[in-house]
């Protein structure tokens, strides 16, 4: 969740009132596991910016309250503009590397991670977008045929998450090692 405020001088604060929400929200919706809200102060410079956070409101979010933005947003087809979660690829691998021990949320999401940039190497030529696990791991999939177990191994402990220390580590070291290559290649050219 994100909230564009008109108060001067906020970047990306976590919102005061998050665990209560979360709290309500569960309520009413069991299956909401977290919430991240986090405030930012707004102006149309903002965007130029942050050109990431326009294509995230513009691609994946509604209005709940307040002007709608979006319309005045630029328009985004897939392509290197789209592609987000390839960022923090290198650094989250390194991070989930150290992690002793491995909670369930850690296991997911490094294979969240791993599932979406997976999309983000084809979504290009595929002329689509999505943020789906599934539909990540299927277009994936037709792109890199010999490494389909792989990225299903990801969708599996994606939805099943598990702490098999030794097993989760091998996998993130050789199959997230082998991405960030993938990765490198596609934005060096």
């Amino acid at each position: 969740m994100l909230a564009l405020v008109k108060r001067k001088g906020l970047r990306w604060e976590a919102a005061a009132w998050q665990e209560e929400l979360e709290w309500i929200l569960r309520a009413d919706f069991p299956f909401v596991n977290a919430l991240e809200a986090m405030l930012s102060s707004y102006s149309p410079q903002f965007f130029e910016v942050n050109p990431h956070l326009a294509m995230v409101l513009k691609t994946q979010s509604i209005c709940l309250y307040g002007n709608d933005i979006r319309p005045c947003l630029p328009k985004f087809k897939p392509g290197k503009k789209m592609m987000l979660h390839f960022r923090r690829l290198e650094s989250d691998l390194e991070a989930f590397l150290k992690i002793n021990p491995i909670q369930l949320a850690d296991c997911q999401g490094i294979m969240k991670l791993i599932l979406r940039v997976g999309f983000e190497l084809v979504m290009e030529r595929e002329g689509q977008f999505t943020t789906d696990s599934y539909p990540c791991y299927r277009a994936f999939s037709n792109y890199y045929p010999t490494h389909e177990s792989q990225m299903q191994q990801a969708l599996f402990f994606y939805l099943n998450p598990n702490r098999e220390v030794s097993f989760l580590k091998s996998f993130v070291t050789d199959f997230g090692g082998w991405m960030l290559g993938q990765v490198k290649e596609i934005i060096e050219t």
